[in-house]
Protein backbone atom coordinates (compact mmCIF):
# COMPACT_ATOMS: atom_id res chain seq x y z
CA UNK A 1 0.00 0.00 0.00
CA UNK A 2 1.46 3.38 -1.01
CA UNK A 3 2.07 6.05 1.61
CA UNK A 4 -0.60 8.69 2.11
CA UNK A 5 0.16 11.92 0.29
CA UNK A 6 1.14 14.92 2.36
CA UNK A 7 1.16 18.57 1.35
CA UNK A 8 4.30 19.69 -0.54
CA UNK A 9 5.84 21.24 2.58
CA UNK A 10 6.58 17.79 4.01
CA UNK A 11 7.73 15.89 0.92
CA UNK A 12 11.44 16.81 0.77
CA UNK A 13 11.87 16.47 4.55
CA UNK A 14 10.10 13.11 4.56
CA UNK A 15 12.37 11.66 1.88
CA UNK A 16 15.59 12.79 3.55
CA UNK A 17 14.90 12.08 7.20
CA UNK A 18 11.94 9.77 7.84
CA UNK A 19 12.41 6.86 5.46
CA UNK A 20 15.38 4.99 6.94
CA UNK A 21 14.22 1.39 7.37
CA UNK A 22 10.62 2.43 8.08
CA UNK A 23 8.70 1.07 5.10
CA UNK A 24 9.07 -2.67 5.70
CA UNK A 25 6.79 -3.64 2.80
CA UNK A 26 8.84 -1.60 0.33
CA UNK A 27 12.07 -3.10 1.68
CA UNK A 28 10.62 -6.57 1.17
CA UNK A 29 9.82 -5.69 -2.44
CA UNK A 30 13.37 -4.48 -3.15
CA UNK A 31 14.76 -7.61 -1.52
CA UNK A 32 12.40 -9.93 -3.40
CA UNK A 33 13.21 -8.26 -6.73
CA UNK A 34 16.96 -8.36 -5.96
CA UNK A 35 17.30 -4.60 -6.51
CA UNK A 36 20.66 -3.03 -5.62
CA UNK A 37 20.20 0.51 -7.01
CA UNK A 38 17.30 2.80 -7.73
CA UNK A 39 18.09 5.74 -9.99
CA UNK A 40 15.66 8.58 -10.59
CA UNK A 41 16.15 10.64 -13.75
CA UNK A 42 14.47 13.82 -14.92
CA UNK A 43 14.22 15.95 -18.04
CA UNK A 44 12.22 18.88 -19.30
CA UNK A 45 9.48 18.80 -21.89
CA UNK A 46 10.26 20.33 -25.28
CA UNK A 47 7.70 20.69 -28.04
CA UNK A 48 5.23 18.68 -25.99
CA UNK A 49 7.54 15.68 -25.54
CA UNK A 50 10.03 14.72 -22.79
CA UNK A 51 13.57 15.57 -23.95
CA UNK A 52 15.21 12.43 -22.51
CA UNK A 53 18.41 13.12 -24.47
CA UNK A 54 19.00 16.02 -22.07
CA UNK A 55 18.29 14.07 -18.89
CA UNK A 56 19.90 14.66 -15.49
CA UNK A 57 20.08 12.58 -12.35
CA UNK A 58 17.81 13.31 -9.37
CA UNK A 59 18.78 10.57 -6.92
CA UNK A 60 20.69 7.30 -6.59
CA UNK A 61 19.79 4.95 -3.75
CA UNK A 62 21.78 1.82 -2.93
CA UNK A 63 20.14 -1.09 -1.09
CA UNK A 64 21.54 -4.07 0.78
CA UNK A 65 20.37 -7.65 0.22
CA UNK A 66 17.56 -7.08 2.72
CA UNK A 67 16.16 -4.29 0.56
CA UNK A 68 17.10 -1.49 2.96
CA UNK A 69 18.79 1.72 1.85
CA UNK A 70 22.45 2.03 2.85
CA UNK A 71 23.52 5.04 0.77
CA UNK A 72 21.41 7.72 -0.91
CA UNK A 73 22.62 10.55 -3.14
CA UNK A 74 20.30 13.48 -3.89
CA UNK A 75 21.03 16.01 -6.63
CA UNK A 76 19.41 19.41 -7.15
CA UNK A 77 19.99 19.60 -10.89
CA UNK A 78 16.61 20.98 -11.92
CA UNK A 79 17.53 24.54 -10.95
CA UNK A 80 21.31 23.98 -10.81
CA UNK A 81 21.70 24.39 -7.05
CA UNK A 82 24.72 22.14 -6.29
CA UNK A 83 24.90 23.48 -2.74
CA UNK A 84 21.75 21.46 -2.03
CA UNK A 85 23.26 18.15 -3.19
CA UNK A 86 23.23 15.65 -0.34
CA UNK A 87 24.53 12.17 0.58
CA UNK A 88 22.82 10.07 3.25
CA UNK A 89 24.34 7.00 4.91
CA UNK A 90 22.04 4.69 6.89
CA UNK A 91 23.37 2.43 9.67
CA UNK A 92 21.71 -0.77 10.96
CA UNK A 93 22.21 -3.11 13.91
CA UNK A 94 22.84 -6.85 13.68
CA UNK A 95 19.13 -7.66 13.21
CA UNK A 96 18.50 -5.03 10.54
CA UNK A 97 16.99 -2.17 12.56
CA UNK A 98 18.01 1.32 11.51
CA UNK A 99 20.00 3.02 14.29
CA UNK A 100 21.31 6.23 12.71
CA UNK A 101 21.82 8.19 9.52
CA UNK A 102 24.30 10.83 8.40
CA UNK A 103 23.39 13.52 5.89
CA UNK A 104 26.38 15.30 4.34
CA UNK A 105 27.00 17.73 1.51
CA UNK A 106 29.22 16.71 -1.38
CA UNK A 107 32.24 18.19 0.40
CA UNK A 108 31.88 15.61 3.16
CA UNK A 109 30.61 18.06 5.78
CA UNK A 110 27.92 16.62 8.07
CA UNK A 111 24.68 18.54 7.65
CA UNK A 112 22.43 16.35 9.79
CA UNK A 113 22.95 13.44 12.16
CA UNK A 114 19.83 11.45 13.10
CA UNK A 115 19.13 8.74 15.67
CA UNK A 116 16.51 5.98 15.29
CA UNK A 117 14.71 3.65 17.69
CA UNK A 118 12.66 0.75 16.28
CA UNK A 119 13.30 2.15 12.79
CA UNK A 120 11.69 5.49 13.74
CA UNK A 121 13.66 8.73 13.77
CA UNK A 122 13.78 10.15 17.31
CA UNK A 123 16.32 12.96 17.12
CA UNK A 124 18.10 15.04 14.44
CA UNK A 125 20.98 17.44 15.01
CA UNK A 126 21.79 20.06 12.36
CA UNK A 127 25.27 21.47 11.75
CA UNK A 128 26.70 24.57 10.08
CA UNK A 129 29.61 24.64 7.65
CA UNK A 130 32.02 25.15 10.56
CA UNK A 131 30.60 22.11 12.42
CA UNK A 132 28.67 24.17 14.95
CA UNK A 133 25.25 22.92 16.10
CA UNK A 134 22.53 24.96 14.40
CA UNK A 135 19.59 23.24 16.02
CA UNK A 136 17.94 19.99 16.94
CA UNK A 137 14.60 18.27 16.28
CA UNK A 138 12.94 15.78 18.62
CA UNK A 139 10.22 13.42 17.31
CA UNK A 140 7.44 11.59 19.16
CA UNK A 141 5.10 8.84 17.89
CA UNK A 142 1.89 7.13 18.86
CA UNK A 143 1.57 3.36 19.41
CA UNK A 144 1.02 2.81 15.67
CA UNK A 145 4.26 4.54 14.73
CA UNK A 146 2.65 7.76 13.48
CA UNK A 147 4.63 10.97 13.99
CA UNK A 148 2.48 13.02 16.38
CA UNK A 149 4.90 15.71 17.57
CA UNK A 150 8.04 17.36 16.22
CA UNK A 151 9.84 20.03 18.25
CA UNK A 152 12.59 22.23 16.84
CA UNK A 153 15.25 23.71 19.14
CA UNK A 154 17.69 26.50 18.32
CA UNK A 155 21.47 26.41 18.76
CA UNK A 156 21.27 27.12 22.51
CA UNK A 157 18.57 24.54 23.21
CA UNK A 158 15.48 26.75 23.36
CA UNK A 159 12.22 25.70 21.69
CA UNK A 160 11.99 27.40 18.30
CA UNK A 161 8.83 25.80 16.93
CA UNK A 162 6.54 22.80 17.30
CA UNK A 163 4.34 20.71 15.00
CA UNK A 164 1.52 18.50 16.27
CA UNK A 165 -0.10 15.97 13.93
CA UNK A 166 -3.35 14.01 14.13
CA UNK A 167 -4.39 10.84 12.28
CA UNK A 168 -7.55 8.91 11.58
CA UNK A 169 -8.14 5.25 12.52
CA UNK A 170 -6.24 4.14 9.41
CA UNK A 171 -3.13 6.22 10.24
CA UNK A 172 -3.94 8.78 7.54
CA UNK A 173 -2.67 12.24 8.52
CA UNK A 174 -5.63 14.60 8.86
CA UNK A 175 -4.12 17.66 10.54
CA UNK A 176 -0.76 19.32 11.25
CA UNK A 177 -0.67 22.41 13.47
CA UNK A 178 2.45 24.58 13.74
CA UNK A 179 3.46 26.82 16.64
CA UNK A 180 6.20 29.41 17.15
CA UNK A 181 8.59 29.77 20.11
CA UNK A 182 5.92 31.67 22.07
CA UNK A 183 3.46 28.80 21.74
CA UNK A 184 1.26 30.72 19.29
CA UNK A 185 -0.32 28.80 16.46
CA UNK A 186 1.10 30.05 13.17
CA UNK A 187 -0.14 27.85 10.33
CA UNK A 188 -1.75 24.46 9.97
CA UNK A 189 -2.72 21.92 7.35
CA UNK A 190 -6.10 20.22 7.62
CA UNK A 191 -7.86 17.44 5.74
CA UNK A 192 -11.04 19.01 4.37
CA UNK A 193 -12.53 15.99 2.66
CA UNK A 194 -11.71 12.36 1.92
CA UNK A 195 -14.14 10.62 -0.40
CA UNK A 196 -13.06 7.32 -1.88
CA UNK A 197 -9.59 7.79 -3.36
CA UNK A 198 -9.72 11.61 -3.31
CA UNK A 199 -8.24 13.64 -0.43
CA UNK A 200 -8.26 17.45 -0.15
CA UNK A 201 -6.15 19.48 2.30
CA UNK A 202 -6.22 23.20 3.13
CA UNK A 203 -3.21 25.16 4.36
CA UNK A 204 -4.38 27.80 6.87
CA UNK A 205 -2.22 30.87 7.63
CA UNK A 206 -1.81 32.75 10.91
CA UNK A 207 -4.89 34.87 10.08
CA UNK A 208 -7.08 31.75 9.76
CA UNK A 209 -7.34 32.24 6.01
CA UNK A 210 -6.85 29.49 3.45
CA UNK A 211 -3.45 30.04 1.87
CA UNK A 212 -3.35 27.00 -0.41
CA UNK A 213 -5.23 23.84 -1.39
CA UNK A 214 -3.65 20.44 -1.99
CA UNK A 215 -5.49 17.41 -3.38
CA UNK A 216 -4.59 13.85 -4.34
CA UNK A 217 -6.51 11.31 -6.41
CA UNK A 218 -5.73 7.61 -6.76
CA UNK A 219 -6.62 6.38 -10.23
CA UNK A 220 -6.52 3.04 -12.06
CA UNK A 221 -6.72 0.77 -8.99
CA UNK A 222 -4.07 2.81 -7.10
CA UNK A 223 -1.47 2.38 -9.86
CA UNK A 224 -1.90 5.98 -11.01
CA UNK A 225 -1.99 9.05 -8.74
CA UNK A 226 -2.81 12.68 -9.54
CA UNK A 227 -1.86 15.52 -7.16
CA UNK A 228 -2.78 19.20 -7.47
CA UNK A 229 -1.68 22.32 -5.59
CA UNK A 230 -3.01 25.88 -5.72
CA UNK A 231 -1.88 28.94 -3.80
CA UNK A 232 -4.73 31.27 -2.92
CA UNK A 233 -2.43 34.26 -2.45
CA UNK A 234 -0.65 34.43 -5.81
CA UNK A 235 -2.86 31.92 -7.69
CA UNK A 236 0.17 29.70 -8.36
CA UNK A 237 -0.90 26.24 -9.58
CA UNK A 238 0.91 22.95 -10.07
CA UNK A 239 -0.04 19.37 -10.83
CA UNK A 240 1.72 16.03 -11.11
CA UNK A 241 0.74 12.54 -12.18
CA UNK A 242 2.59 9.44 -10.96
CA UNK A 243 2.41 5.87 -12.19
CA UNK A 244 3.24 2.73 -10.20
CA UNK A 245 3.96 -0.83 -11.27
CA UNK A 246 2.30 -3.97 -9.93
CA UNK A 247 4.75 -3.94 -6.98
CA UNK A 248 3.60 -0.40 -6.10
CA UNK A 249 7.00 1.10 -6.95
CA UNK A 250 6.84 4.41 -8.76
CA UNK A 251 7.95 4.12 -12.39
CA UNK A 252 7.45 7.69 -13.61
CA UNK A 253 5.96 11.11 -12.87
CA UNK A 254 4.87 14.06 -15.01
CA UNK A 255 4.88 17.55 -13.46
CA UNK A 256 2.72 20.25 -15.03
CA UNK A 257 3.07 24.03 -14.97
CA UNK A 258 0.40 26.57 -13.94
CA UNK A 259 -1.21 26.28 -17.39
CA UNK A 260 -1.50 22.48 -17.01
CA UNK A 261 1.16 21.95 -19.66
CA UNK A 262 3.69 19.13 -19.00
CA UNK A 263 6.95 20.65 -17.76
CA UNK A 264 9.11 17.90 -16.22
CA UNK A 265 9.26 14.15 -16.75
CA UNK A 266 10.79 11.91 -14.06
CA UNK A 267 11.35 8.17 -14.29
CA UNK A 268 12.89 5.39 -12.21
CA UNK A 269 15.59 2.92 -13.25
CA UNK A 270 16.00 -0.25 -11.15
CA UNK A 271 19.32 -2.08 -11.24
CA UNK A 272 19.59 -5.62 -9.84
CA UNK A 273 22.45 -7.30 -8.01
CA UNK A 274 24.70 -9.19 -10.39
Amino acid sequence: MKKAFFPPLFLFVFVLFYSCGKNTNESNVYSKLNIQYKKVWECRYKFGQPDTADKYIVSIIEFNRSGKSIKSMYFENRYNWPEWNRIRIDKYDSIGNCTSSFLTNFKGKIVTYSKYVNNLITESTFYSEDNMVKGKNIYKYDKRGNLIEEVGYDSIGKVDWKEISKYDSKSFCIEVKRYNSKGERTTYTKLISKVGNKSVFNDIDDKNEVSSIFASYCLKENLDTLTTYQSMKDNYKSMSRSRYNENELMIDRISYDKNNEPEFYQWTEFIKFK
